[in-house]
């Protein structure tokens, strides 16, 4: 398995659209949206910051070949800080270890 990560690319807002609907319904506990809302929606504000690279609202994927199985949200609120969103990995790669180590660099 070789496991990528990078930022999610524009034309790859329906990827970031179909996991987020996964993540949703599976562990509805786990976020504040709900999933019915979100499936109802015609587009999801991520998926328009995503076509759009909004400036400041990274949204990072982790992908198996080109299959997207995994999401990271960042949002900056200053030139130095920012939180982290939407955390979430397909349950059949969860627990397997295929994050980079700290000192392997983080965004490109």
């Amino acid at each position: 398995m070789n496991i990528k990560f990078r930022l999610i690319k524009s034309h790859e807002s329906k990827k970031y659209r179909t996991i987020r609907l996964e993540s949703l319904k599976n562990f509805p506990e786990a976020f504040e949206t709900d999933y019915h809302e979100a499936l109802n929606t015609k587009k999801l504000k991520i998926e328009y910051d995503i076509e759009n690279q909004t400036p400041g609202r990274l949204v990072f994927g982790a992908f198996d070949h080109e299959e997207l199985i995994g999401i990271c949200l960042f949002v900056a609120n200053g030139s130095k800080t920012g939180h982290i969103y939407q955390i979430y990995v397909r349950q059949s790669y969860q627990g397997q270890r295929h994050c980079p180590k700290s000192d392997e660099g983080g965004h490109q």
